[in-house]
């Protein structure tokens, strides 16, 4: 990351040394040269602040993205978990019930006792008589 902070520099020496280079094999007066070397300086170094800029803000893009992304997966495991959770609470309620439901079994009372003086029990052979009668 330190070369991505010098980046300016770097580019805008190495330009000034291409230029002086080309400059002396071409015969260029030195007055001239130094100019040419000044400009591309200047020009490189702003060249090479928009790169470094560019370059920083991808890899801040990235980082944010990349938060993002662990974000949602832990509100997704969040929710996950929040779901098991309530379905475990359902299941505990469903056992409950069923143990109650097993605990209370319906019985059916055929007794005759508690059912006061009106009721008389037929016999079967009274309802055999009076069946064929009707």
């Amino acid at each position: 990351m330190d070369y991505i902070h010098r980046l300016p520099f770097i580019i805008s020496a190495s330009s000034a040394v291409v230029i002086g280079g080309l400059s002396y094999k071409y015969d260029i007066p030195a007055q001239e040269t130094y100019v040419k070397m000044a400009l591309g300086m200047v020009v490189f170094f702003f060249l090479g602040v928009y790169i470094r800029n560019t370059v920083e803000d991808v890899k801040k893009h990235a980082e944010m993205k990349k938060e993002e992304m662990e974000r949602q997966k832990e509100i997704e495991a969040l929710e996950a978990l929040k779901e098991m959770e309530r379905l475990k609470e359902e299941i505990t309620a469903n056992e409950e019930t069923i143990k109650k439901t097993a605990d209370n079994k319906p019985t059916i009372d055929l007794s005759t006792e508690g059912l006061g003086e009106d009721f008389s029990p037929l016999t079967v052979s009274e309802i055999i008589n009076t069946r064929p009668r009707e």
